[in-house]
Parts: C-alpha cells; sequence; structure tokens
C-alpha cells in the first residue's frame, strides 16, 4: 500500500473520485475494499508507466559498484530497468542481483559498471504531467473493475488521453528535440 503523505492521499483520493467514493484522511490500516484497490492499482499504474522511460527517471551513464569480493552488483528496489549504453549486455534483476543474460553471470569485471538507469520516482517527485497521467489511468482502471460503467469510462478515457498529450508536451518541451537532429532525417537530407 501506498505510504500516507499528502501527495499519495490526494492521488488515492482523486482515484477515488472517479467513481462518487468519498475521500479519506489516511492510507494507514485501510481496510475499505475500494481504498485499498484504488491504492495498489495507483502502484501498479506508477510502476507500468515510469518503466516505459522519460526524462525525469532515466539517467545515462549511471555508475553501478560492483563488490570486490563478490563481483557482483546488488539491485536496488529503486531500478525499473537497466540498459547497457553499447547495447552488448542484456542486464536484469534476478535473485536480488544484476544478472547478466548475454553471458549468463551475476558476475561482472573491474570495479563499476555503467548503465543507462530508468529509476521508479515517487508519486510526489514526479513531474505534474507526468502524475496527472498516473492518476487518470489509474482511475479509468479503477472505474472499471468497480463500477464498469461505460458513460464513465469514456469520460475517463478522455481525460486520461488529455494527460497523456500533456505529458507527451512535458516531454518534447524538456528535451528540446529537434527533428533535423534526428539521424534518419539528417540522411535523407544528404542524399537530397
Amino acid at each position: 500500500m501506498l505510504i500516507s503523505n499528502p501527495t499519495n492521499i490526494e492521488a488515492v483520493n482523486s482515484v477515488l473520485g472517479s467513481i462518487g467514493d468519498s475521500p479519506v484522511e489516511t492510507l494507514e490500516k485501510a481496510t475499505n475494499v475500494n481504498v485499498i484497490l484504488a491504492g495498489s492499482i495507483l502502484e501498479k499504474a506508477l510502476l507500468e508507466v515510469q518503466s516505459k522511460g522519460f526524462t525525469f527517471n532515466i539517467t545515462e551513464g549511471y555508475v553501478l559498484n560492483i563488490d570486490s569480493q563478490t563481483k557482483r552488483i546488488p539491485w536496488n528496489s529503486s531500478f525499473l530497468r537497466l540498459e547497457d549504453p553499447s547495447h552488448s549486455l542484456k542486464l536484469v534483476r534476478r535473485n536480488g542481483y544484476v544478472y547478466n543474460l548475454t553471458d549468463q553471470t551475476y558476475e561482472f569485471q573491474g570495479t563499476t559498471l555503467i548503465v543507462d538507469l530508468i529509476q521508479l520516482i515517487t508519486l510526489e517527485d514526479l513531474p505534474i504531467p507526468a502524475r496527472s497521467y498516473v492518476i487518470a489511468l489509474a482511475s479509468e482502471r479503477f472505474q472499471r473493475r468497480v463500477l464498469g460503467d461505460p458513460q464513465l469510462d469514456e469520460e475517463l478515457k478522455r481525460e486520461r488521453v488529455e494527460a497523456w498529450v500533456d505529458l507527451q508536451h512535458y516531454e518534447t518541451e524538456t528535451n528540446d528535440y529537434n527533428i533535423f537532429e534526428n539521424p534518419d532525417v539528417q540522411a535523407i537530407a544528404r542524399v537530397t
């Protein structure tokens, strides 16, 4: 269950409000089935959305320290995905450690491993567009599970799509993308 802080309580109350349920003041020791379900769906949406990787939760060139004794790297619970910048290794979580699928080993050479890290960020630390999208997604799923009202589903779907557009706009603005810096566009420009 989510930790009872103002952001999480507000988010759960938004999800509950999507079906007209009354707000709650705390998430600690929740016994109301809808509160527990709303929190669970919200947590799942938070993980699912962030696992895609966005500007706010990707750290390129992240340094992982290799244990000098075991040659292993412990998996941090905030890691969602690790990517090898050179694309020569496939890295996953296995038995609490980073596992190299390519070489089928837990052991790494050297003292550090440089990766691109996709990391779980708490709901309260998410940028507002990302937080809004997570809440909209959770609200839509919650309503489908609890009520299944087709009209309400359409309204919540529209809100989710709007939130997705806002998140994509945020990503575009934050990354300052330029179509002319795209390698494919540059290749076409050289040919013509």
